[in-house]
């Protein structure tokens, strides 16, 4: 037997997972199992469990509850040598008797004593090794899940407070050996759960300054103080400020551009780089990710044609047909697309049973008119669908069974997998599953654990420091070679040196390739390896030209280089890429700066010929302090351009005073900081407080709307700011209404905040920034589903903040996918750090539904932990409940049933002990969906019936219609189609006087498939 305390309660038998009962019984289990091996007195166990106004019958009810825990243990003492534990009466109470092999409680503090022990003695790194080993024994707080009053007992806050001081000696420990990288993963989790430790919060900012995450470490402080001034009225101590003032001394020195900037939770951005189809959009859903078109080529591009020439020689020249390529399933002449997954003549797409014209789709798994849905296909508008395999209302859907809305799964499906069925979006954003808010970066080389064989397509690895013009010169490379393949073009943005925590995992690039390749969304395989392998069998017979730009390292892009040796791929990255070169035969090339001659033509594109011409001193100079940067070259000439009465050499004079004349080997870090600087010093106060602060937004990608939040001015004069920051080369116009920050400018943005922009205006500016994406969030979760519950109180917006308005559910989806998830993992980031729960939870409710229809379980599971993770630090039963009930669904979808079951019953006792009748309902059709899944049908009817007394207590009509459906499909599948007709008359009459015409189209469905198994 196996017993867990250090996070959720819970006991497996022979790998089979028991249920511990009731929530009273799971208390007191919990309470004797802190207490292993020490009488627990009645008088105590009552006191724990009711407080001090305990019924008459409490004694009675202990009884109970320790005979059925006396059983349970009994089930694992089946023989000599098997551990197993025992709860044995003593004078006045109870004893449970377990040992280390029984009990994770016990085998954490067995493992800590022999980790101090070694330290002791000197073996420090053994040490370090066993406290680790120890520490991720823990799964989160303390017994959660368990009866809230029972969680904050002292005999719990002991537990912990053992926990918290095996977590400290293991960083100190670590940080003699200089291994403070050890430790990063348990002290984050740890910092989250104890955010006024200043001890726990400076050793976290010490381990993320050794790690290079500078910025991330002084975002831990400014999140520290906050809380200490909001909760305790009192400032850092001298410890917190001491780590704080050392890491402000270092600087950026030494540190990766585009390292800087605070962590990001598990929640990954999206793959916005693959750009969508133009007007391509199902009614409330994204675009799917295509093969899409390359970014234009940089303006002013010289040079380069040793280079250029090498790439082309990667690719026969005859290879591909004359004229320009296709996107694969992409865009033909005149904007229609080719029926392998693209769009037909006048935009409107057939999918594999997708849509028609005008929306409607097939009727063999399509939408039946108006938006409503077949129960064999799938959703219902707001996301009903049918309860044996479809979504419930509100958003719960059956795990691992039924249909996702827009594509059929089959029952037992397991793994993310499901056949073939209209995809509902391709989606954005990509996180893991992991149980804390904050956690360690993908390490390098983790992406290739998938370890397929060796790849046979050639591949270019560009290489080199930023600025320098990488992705400039791939991209006029893959514009010129574009003819050769004829079977489509793929860009994808790692994002391998953004602000740590956001870049792409091979994973994520993977889901946004297959989708872009035609792979209904549903059909993504769940694992690394299975669609690392999906993906090479897609592009074995084509000819495709795949673009990797800004690789962390050759770990991210190992698994998605093609095996055809008909693609070419190319892959840009700061890291030399050494293993892709050694293991993979990639050709690399290392750009250097631009010779003179090559320099001064690139600043002439910018200023013009004609006054170069007349300026050729001035000019050069100019070049010439810019040391040949492509970057640095960019922003001189728009300099230069934004002056025109100014003569060039007094702009290199000026440019000078900003550093010394270049000599040697120039550093394109230092040169384009100089340069930047320069730039900067003359802008307008105004658009240089919005390029300060634009360093703040958690993306690269800056909507107009969250610039005009963040500043706090309107959007019109937003987004004239931009277009000045723009005209500078200091942002890159990426569409009417966004702008890109390169990371080296962010970089250098984020320490002029520092220096120049008080603590309270920046918090203040974050805050506006995420009252943005907040209650914008919520109003798109309303548009998508408007017949949900009220989503909750949130306080109104910090004045001079602009919410987007969202007029319908298309519009709402778009914003989801472009705006919102993209920059969600930098969103909560900040949010957690502020202490916004009501942020949390909002985004968590707004977006359980949008990710559940397209398919975004992993993200769903991440996002939902964050969630959990706030809800539980604000003792907020009802957040704690949605959490761990999106958690379970999302489970299911994945095939982890063990864990729905979990988080489904705890959603279920949560619920219940705050007395939220709906809430319980809901949970109810989830465990009957499940059943139903399982075969389970006399089940999943008990719960049924369950869920229809508690809505009819709560004289909810719309839940009450949605289970008398349920009801009728659960019968239909026991062949029992007498018995169905009852409750789908009941759900079409409720339906229709709600004017519910989704709900109403299931029941009449029901009916239909009843009356035809009848013969009526």
């Amino acid at each position: 037997m196996w017993l867990t305390v250090l996070g959720p309660l819970r006991a497996w038998q022979d790998e089979v997972e028991l249920d511990l009962g009731p929530a009273k019984r799971q208390a007191l289990l919990a309470l004797l199992l802190v207490r292993t091996g020490q009488p627990t007195s009645l008088a105590t166990i009552i006191d724990v469990l009711w407080g001090q106004d305990p019924p008459s019958s409490a004694a009675n009810v202990v009884y109970r509850h320790t005979a059925a825990i006396r059983r349970l243990l009994e089930t694992g003492d089946q023989g000599p040598g098997r551990p197993s534990a025992r709860l044995v009466r003593v004078s006045g109470g109870y004893r449970l008797d377990a040992g280390p092999a029984t009990l994770d409680l016990l085998s954490f503090r067995q493992l800590t004593g022999q980790a101090r022990r070694l330290a002791e003695m000197g073996a420090m790194r053994e040490s370090v090794r066993l406290f680790t080993r120890a520490l991720r024994l823990s799964r989160g707080p303390i017994a959660s899940g368990i009866l809230s009053h029972v969680a904050q007992h002292p005999y719990f806050v002991a537990v912990d407070g053992e926990y918290l001081t095996a977590v400290k000696e293991a960083a100190v420990i670590a940080g003699r050996l200089g291994e403070l990288g050890a430790v990063l993963d348990v002290l984050q989790p740890a910092a989250v759960q104890h955010p006024l430790d200043e001890t726990l919060q400076a050793q976290l900012m010490r381990t993320l300054a050794a790690a290079g995450r500078q910025a991330e470490a002084l975002q831990a402080y400014h999140a520290v103080r906050t809380h200490l001034d909001e909760q305790l009225g009192i400032v850092p101590g001298p410890e917190l400020r001491s780590v704080y003032e050392d890491i402000l001394l270092r600087g950026t020195q030494g540190t990766e551009p585009g390292a800087a900037g605070p962590a990001s939770p598990t929640c990954h951005p999206s793959l916005d780089s693959l750009c969508p189809l133009a007007g391509h959009r199902e009614r409330g859903c994204p675009a799917p990710w295509p093969s899409g078109p390359l970014p234009p080529e940089a303006a002013g591009f010289v040079g380069r044609e040793a280079e250029l020439a090498r790439l082309a020689a990667l690719v026969p020249a005859d290879q591909g047909a004359e004229g320009d390529a296709v996107p694969i399933g992409g865009e033909m002449p005149g904007g229609d697309t080719t029926q392998d997954g693209g769009e037909m003549p006048g935009g409107d797409a057939v999918l594999d049973g997708g849509e028609m014209p005008g929306g409607d789709t097939t009727p063999n798994r399509g939408e039946v008119p108006s938006g409503d849905t077949t129960p064999d296909s799938g959703e219902m508008p707001g996301g009903d669908t049918t309860p044996n395999r479809g979504e419930v209302p509100s958003g719960d859907t059956t795990p691992d069974s039924g249909e996702m809305p827009g594509g059929d799964t089959t029952p037992g499906a397991g793994s993310g997998s499901a056949p073939a069925g209209r995809d509902v979006g391709g989606g954005t954003m990509g996180p893991r599953v992991l149980g804390v808010p904050l956690p360690t970066p993908v390490a390098a080389g983790e992406d290739a654990a998938a370890g397929l064989p060796p790849v046979a397509s050639p591949v270019a690895a560009v290489v080199g420091p930023p600025g320098i013009g990488k992705t400039a010169l791939v991209v006029r490379a893959a514009h010129r070679l574009g003819v050769r393949f004829p079977d489509g073009l793929l860009f994808v943005d790692l994002r391998g040196h953004a602000r740590s925590g956001d870049s792409v995992t091979a994973k994520e690039a993977l889901r946004g390739l297959l989708v872009a390749l035609g792979t209904p969304g549903h059909r993504v395989p769940a694992g690394l390896r299975e669609r690392s392998a999906l993906y090479r069998d897609l592009l074995s017979d084509r000819r495709v030209l795949v673009v990797l730009d800004d690789a962390r390292d050759a770990g991210q892009v190992r698994n998605l280089l093609p095996r055809s040796p008909g693609c070419l791929t190319l892959v840009t990255s700061r890291d030399p890429l050494d293993d892709l070169v050694v293991r993979e035969g990639a050709r690399r090339l290392e750009p250097d700066a631009l010779e003179p001659a090559q320099a001064y033509e690139a600043l002439a594109c910018q200023v013009g010929a004609a006054r170069a011409a007349a300026e050729p001193e001035g000019a050069a100079a100019l070049a010439a302090y810019c040391a040949g940067i492509p970057l640095a070259l960019a922003l001189a000439g728009a300099v230069a351009v934004r002056r025109p009465d100014d003569g060039l050499d007094t702009l290199a004079e000026e440019l000078r005073a900003h550093g010394a004349p270049p000599g040697g080997t120039p550093d394109p870090l230092e040169t384009v900081r100089r340069v930047l600087l320069w730039s900067y010093a003359r802008l307008p106060a105004e658009t240089a407080r919005m390029f300060r602060l634009l360093a703040l937004h958690p993306g690269r990608d800056v909507p107009v709307s969250a610039a005009a939040s963040l500043a706090g001015v309107a959007p019109v004069r937003a987004r004239a700011m931009l277009d000045e920051l723009s005209r500078a080369r200091l942002l890159s116009a990426q569409d009417t209404d966004t702008y890109l920050l390169h990371d080296l400018l962010r970089t250098c943005a984020l320490r002029l905040s520092h220096v120049h922009d008080p603590d309270d205006m920046r918090r203040l500016a974050v805050r506006r920034m995420l009252d943005h994406y907040v209650h914008t969030a919520r109003e798109a979760g309303y548009r998508l589903a408007p017949h949900r519950n009220a989503l909750g109180a949130l306080p109104a917006p910090q004045p001079r903040t602009t919410p987007e308005r969202l007029d319908d559910p298309a519009q709402a989806a778009d914003w989801l996918d472009r705006r919102l998830l993209p920059v969600l993992s930098g969103v909560l980031r900040e949010a957690v750090a502020l202490g916004l729960h009501a942020h949390v939870h909002q985004l968590g409710l707004a977006l359980e539904l949008p990710l559940d229809r397209w398919a975004r379980w992993d993200e769903q599971l991440a996002l939902q932990q964050t969630c959990l993770f706030t809800a539980g630090l604000q003792a907020d039963l009802v957040a704690r409940a949605q959490a761990h009930r999106a958690l379970g669904f999302s489970s299911g979808r994945l095939g982890r049933h063990t864990d729905a079951q979990i988080h489904l019953h705890s959603a279920l006792n949560l619920f219940a002990e705050a007395e939220d009748e709906q809430g319980q309902a809901r949970v109810h059709r989830c465990i009957a969906l499940l059943a139903n899944v399982a075969g389970r049908h006399d089940l999943a009817l008990s719960h049924y019936q369950q869920a229809l007394d508690l809505y009819r207590r709560a004289s909810d009509t719309s839940g009450e219609a949605d289970v008398r459906n349920e009801i009728g499909w659960t019968r239909l599948m026991r062949g029992d189609h007498t018995a169905a007709l009852d409750p789908c008359v009941r759900a079409a009459g409720l339906c229709r006087a709600a004017d519910r015409t989704a709900g109403g189209a299931i029941a009449y469905d029901g009916l239909g498939h009843a009356r035809h198994r009848l013969g009526a």
